[in-house]
C-alpha cells in the first residue's frame, strides 16, 4: 500500500506536541522556522515525523523545505492548526486509488471558527480547472510525490505569510500545476477540520492587501492581467475603505513592484 505523509508548515516549535495535537498518525515532516538550524525524528508505531528547524523566513521558503524532505508516495500539505481525524490516511490512500489519473487531491476539511463551522466543504467529486480551483487551501491538497518530482513543482518562496507579499501561495501552487498540465480532482473524502479563530496575515482590505495582489497577478497570470484586475477590483469593491483609484493605483504597483521583487513595505518607503 503506498504511503501518506502529511507535511506541516509551521513556527516556534519547541518539541513534537505538534504530531499530538494535529492527531498525526501517518509519516510526517514538519517544516518548523524558529530562528536555529536542527533535525531531529520522532518514531512512533512504525511512523516517522521528521522535525526539520531552520533559521529561514515565510510560508513559501517552509513548503519547499518540507517538499525536499518528504519521501512517500502521496503528500498531503498541512498548516499547524488542521486537526485530523482517525484514519485519514486511508481516506487518501483511496481516494487516490479512486482517481488513478489525479495527480493531486482536494480534500475536506471544514474550517471552524469559536468552535462552530463556518466552511463546510461540499462533498463533491470532480476534477478542477483554472476557474474553479484557486479558491481552495493549501491544507485541504494532496499531491502525488512522483507527479511532484516529475514536474519539478515548488511552491514561490516569496508569497505567503512571512514573505514579500503576504498571502497567495496556495493559489500560485495549484496555478502551477495546472501550467504544468497536473490533473487536479474535488474528492468527496472529509479528513479534518481546521481553526480559522486567528489569521497570521490577513488584517483586512488595506493597501498591502492591493498591493499584494497586484504582485500575485503578475507572479502566476501575465497573460490574464487585464481580466483579473477588473475581476478583483469587483468582487472586493464593498469592502475596506481603500478608495477605487487607489486600488487599480496599488495593483498595478504591485505588477511593477514584483519585477523587481519590491514588497509593500519597500513600495512605501519610496514615495
Amino acid at each position: 500500500m503506498n504511503k501518506v505523509e502529511v507535511l506541516v508548515a509551521t513556527i516556534n516549535q519547541s518539541d513534537f506536541s505538534l504530531a499530538d495535537k494535529m492527531n498525526l498518525q501517518t509519516d510526517a515532516v514538519i517544516a518548523n522556522q524558529a530562528g536555529k538550524l536542527e533535525y531531529a525524528e520522532l518514531e512512533r508505531n512504525d511512523r516517522t515525523i521528521k522535525m526539520v528547524t531552520t533559521n529561514t523566513k515565510g510560508a513559501g521558503i517552509n513548503r519547499n523545505i518540507a517538499l525536499m524532505y518528504s519521501s512517500s508516495d502521496f503528500l498531503m500539505l498541512a498548516d499547524d492548526d488542521v486537526v485530523y481525524i482517525d484514519g485519514y490516511e486511508k481516506v487518501i490512500q483511496s481516494a487516490f486509488e479512486e482517481l488513478p489519473l489525479a495527480d493531486v487531491i482536494v480534500f475536506r476539511i471544514n474550517a471552524t471558527k469559536d468552535g462552530e463551522v463556518i466552511e463546510d466543504c461540499p462533498p463533491v467529486q470532480k476534477r478542477l480547472h483554472i476557474y474553479n480551483a484557486l479558491k481552495y487551501g493549501t491544507y485541504r491538497i494532496a499531491i502525488r510525490r512522483s507527479s511532484l518530482l516529475r514536474t519539478n513543482l515548488h511552491f514561490y518562496d516569496v508569497f505567503g505569510p512571512g514573505c514579500e507579499y503576504n498571502m497567495n501561495e496556495d493559489s500560485l501552487f495549484i496555478a502551477e500545476c495546472l501550467k504544468k498540465r497536473l490533473k487536479i480532482y474535488a474528492h468527496k473524502g472529509y479528513i479534518g477540520d481546521t481553526s480559522k479563530d486567528s489569521s497570521t496575515w490577513f488584517v483586512g482590505y488595506d493597501e498591502r492587501f492591493w498591493y499584494n495582489k497586484g504582485a500575485f497577478i503578475a507572479a502566476g497570470f501575465r497573460s490574464l492581467r487585464c481580466p483579473l484586475i477588473i475581476y478583483f477590483l469587483c468582487r472586493f469593491k464593498k469592502l475596506g475603505d481603500v478608495k477605487p483609484s487607489r486600488r487599480l493605483k496599488l495593483i498595478l504597483a504591485g505588477i511593477q513592484g514584483y519585477r523587481l521583487l519590491q514588497s509593500y513595505d519597500e513600495y512605501v518607503a519610496e514615495k
